[in-house]
């Protein structure tokens, strides 16, 4: 009995079993502890953010979005204009300022002198019809797919045809040389260098229809119309807007 008693006491305790180790992340806020320091657990308390930096946060973000509509904007460019590429930081200078620049543009859109009356058929063409106008639009799409155009130059060229037709009676043996004439002073505004063609290659796509006498002459007709204001939005520069704020991606544009 005696032995027993002195071997129950010789005998090691007993290890009681632990639970499993919790890892650092699955412990509650309140049961951390600076291991360094050795201080007492910290007490849980609502986290507040002072003014200051509430304001900072703000303003980052909305530099972000600005910072991802200017790509937008520039992955839209290119989709729509190939030629143009942008080699790096130009969309980012030009977003604190895109506000402006689309406010300005619409304010360009609603001036009598830019933009086209929609009744011009019915008060001032008397030779020409909506239809006519559809076909010489459609013969200046093949034109400008063959000389591989930026599309800003079709729609600007498009432009022109209208705003000259709102004020200036034309018949229907010089449609064809008015839209060739609106292309001619769209390239010139919108094109390279490369890009822009000798007068003689505009009366070659007319099969020589018109000569180049004619084909000068309307141009100063059209310009002197314009006041020699050919700049101005198109379709094409809000186009890129809507599909910029409505976060597209690879789009094809159809004329």
């Amino acid at each position: 009995m005696e032995s027993k008693e002195n071997a129950a006491h010789s005998a090691p305790p007993l290890r009681q079993s632990r639970g499993k180790r919790k890892a650092l992340a699955e412990l509650p806020a309140n049961e951390w502890r600076d291991t360094k320091r050795g201080s007492a657990p910290r007490p849980s308390k609502p986290r507040t953010r002072s003014a200051a930096r509430a304001e900072a946060e703000a303003e980052e973000a909305r530099k972000r979005l600005e910072a991802e509509d200017a790509a937008r904007g520039a992955d839209v460019t290119r989709l729509l204009d190939p030629k143009r590429q942008d080699p790096g930081g130009a969309q980012a200078a030009v977003a604190p300022y895109l506000g402006d620049i689309d406010r300005y543009l619409r304010s360009l859109e609603v001036e009598p002198l830019r933009r086209p009356s929609p009744d011009y058929f019915q008060k001032i063409q008397k030779d020409i019809s909506p239809k006519m106008r559809a076909v010489l639009v459609d013969w200046l799409v093949e034109v400008a797919n063959e000389f591989k155009l930026q599309a800003e130059t079709l729609y600007l060229a498009v432009s022109y045809v209208d705003r000259f037709l709102t004020v200036n009676v034309v018949t229907r043996d010089k449609l064809q040389l008015l839209g060739v004439t609106a292309l001619r002073v769209a390239v010139k505004y919108e094109e390279s260098e490369s890009s822009k063609m000798k007068v003689n290659k505009y009366t070659d796509i007319t099969d020589h229809t018109y000569t180049k006498q004619q084909v000068v002459k309307m141009e100063t007709d059209l310009l002197k119309s314009f006041n020699f204001q050919i700049g101005g939005p198109t379709i094409a520069t809000f186009l890129r807007r809507f599909i910029a704020s409505c976060r597209g991606g690879n789009v094809s544009v159809l004329l």
